[in-house]
Parts: structure tokens; sequence; C-alpha cells
């Protein structure tokens, strides 16, 4: 096709050639290698064609092979990437680009898959350094009722719980010390008898 003169027939040939490409994609998402990748124009990362194979075949059954365009293509790859690249690295940045870019997916396996890797990333992050934890990493959870101005009161708690369970926490447990670390400081603030008891409950 390359040899072809320019105009209209090389370009019907050119888009005939692309739209085979994404055909045999969307039969056989799982033995994709870079040359296949290649014939479609998308540039990747070699390292990840093993999760992309495996993030194409969820999403052409969470979107259907009717609706799976070389748009979808692109997403896959680019939310692919954001995600090992989390996966590797759990910088705050990291994990920020990596789940804005799995909330862009349409909801079925891909994206619950790939939120529930992110976030048990983040989570064994907190439990190897709950002194390091930012308030991002916890909203980043999914975690509700985080105060910025307490991430020193958090890390404070999380370390010393981690202590009193052993080493080990649960998505619960460090819902539970946000929790109780704001009841006490709301109690500290107000003096109020109604606030102090429910820090003591907390």
């Amino acid at each position: 096709v390359q040899l072809l003169e320019d105009g209209i027939f090389k370009t019907k040939m050119t888009a005939l050639i692309d739209d085979v490409a994404l055909v045999y994609l969307i039969a056989s998402p799982s033995t994709q290698e870079k040359d296949d990748f290649d014939r479609l124009g998308m540039s990747i990362d070699v390292n990840n064609i093993a999760a992309y194979n495996k993030n194409m075949a969820k999403y052409i059954n969470d979107v259907g092979s009717s609706n799976f365009t070389f748009t979808e293509v692109e997403q896959v790859i680019a939310v692919t990437d954001k995600v090992e690249n989390a996966l590797k690295n759990s910088s705050t940045s990291n994990v920020q680009q990596a789940l804005q870019a799995v909330r862009t997916l349409v909801n079925g396996e891909l994206k619950t898959d790939l939120l529930a890797a992110v976030n048990g990333q983040v989570m064994d992050s907190i439990i190897l350094n709950p002194d390091k934890v930012t308030d991002d990493d916890l909203i980043n959870l999914g975690l509700v009722n985080v105060n910025p101005a307490l991430e020193d009161e958090y890390r404070d708690a999380l370390t010393k719980l981690k202590d009193d369970l052993g080493g080990n926490l649960t998505f619960e447990d460090v819902q539970n010390a946000i929790d109780a670390v704001n009841a006490v400081e709301k109690a500290l603030g107000s003096g109020n008898s109604g606030d102090i008891q429910k820090a003591i409950d907390a």
C-alpha cells in the first residue's frame, strides 16, 4: 500500500488494512504482539503488551465488540500505561493519574479490576508506611471524611494502630482511624459533652 500513489485508492486501501487489523484485535485480543499494535498505528510500551492484551479482552467484553473502535484501543493503552506505572511506583501523582484514567472507562470488569489493583497498591503502601500516608492517598482509596488539616494526626493514629494490630491494617481499620481522629479533634475543639461522648464511642 505504501508503494501506491497518494490518492483516493491508497486512502481506501490504508483504511481497509486498518479495519482488518482492528477486526483481528477484536477476534484475538490475547495474542497481540508489537507488530499488531504497530499495524494499528499505536505507540506502546513493549513491557506492557501482556497487560494490554488482558485489558483489551476485558474491555471488548465490557463495551461489546461492535462498539470497540480505535478510540477504545487508544484508551485501553493509555489507561494500562498509567496503571502499570502506578503499580511500579505508587507515588501520589502516579496513583491519581491512574485513578483518573481508570474512571474514564465504562463500568465493567476492566474498570473494577483496575480500580481494585490501584487501590490495593495504595493500601499496601499505607500498611508498609503509615507514617508517610498523605490525605490524597486516603481520598484516592475512597475513604470518607478525610480532613487534609489532620494529615499528621492520621499518620500518628495509623502508625499506632498498625502496631496495636500486629502489623496489618484493613480498609475498615483505616476508615475507623480517620473517624476516631476526626471525633477526637472535634471534641477537643468544641469541649461539648456530646462531641466528647462521640469521641469516646469512636
